[in-house]
């Protein structure tokens, strides 16, 4: 007796996305979105369209999409404007033009100082030290777009309360635990396969 089955485009689509975003595989699951127009996360409209904002580097408007939250959730507005401006900041370091001059730096820093805490704007400043962002521990694989994703992800923890998105749990983590879904159904399907051919 044989089976057919068939696979919905979107459906691969997505657990390719799983796989990429499982192996940290950033920038290659942004440009899967982009060229098939799925978004590997359900967050709504609203948050979608500050992905979108946060992932193109479209900073004005991002920070402009979460101005309402100044007056209605002040701690809330601190902590996301301080994730844009620390990925601005890193992405000014790491420029494609040369490197700021230090003053310029200095005077960036002193405008994200009051939006964190003293622990917080050590590593900023710290980093005006090194040559590249990756000689720091913690960003030995840092790119421009893997830090948007890691800021959008600390954005959403902030912000998903607020706009109530229906999202996976623990979607929030840039890695999974275990195996993604893909590496799970393709083990699967092997042993299928190997169980066929011993018979």
């Amino acid at each position: 007796m044989a089976f057919e089955v068939m696979l919905d485009e979107r459906d691969v689509v997505l657990l390719v996305m799983d796989y990429l975003k499982h192996r940290e595989h950033i920038t290659a699951m942004v440009a899967l979105e982009e060229e098939t127009g799925h978004q590997s996360e359900d967050l709504g409209k609203e948050l979608g369209f500050l992905r979108k904002l946060v992932l193109t580097g479209d900073w004005e408007a991002a920070l402009s999409f979460v101005k309402p939250l100044e007056n209605s959730a002040p701690h809330d507005h601190t902590r996301v404007i301080f994730a844009v401006k620390k990925q601005q900041f890193l992405e000014l370091l790491e420029g494609k033009d040369a490197r700021p001059e230090l003053p310029e730096l200095v005077q960036v820093l002193k405008g994200i100082e009051p939006l964190c805490s003293g622990a917080e704007f050590k590593e900023l400043c710290f980093f005006l030290t090194l040559s590249d962002i990756r000689e720091h521990g913690d960003y030995r694989a840092w790119t421009a777009t893997k830090g948007r994703y890691a800021t959008f992800q600390t954005m959403l923890t902030v912000l998903h309360p607020l706009y109530g998105a229906t999202t996976p749990e623990g979607k929030g983590k840039v890695r999974g635990e275990g195996k993604s879904r893909l590496v799970q159904l393709l083990e699967r399907a092997g042993l299928n396969q190997a169980l066929t051919v011993k018979e």
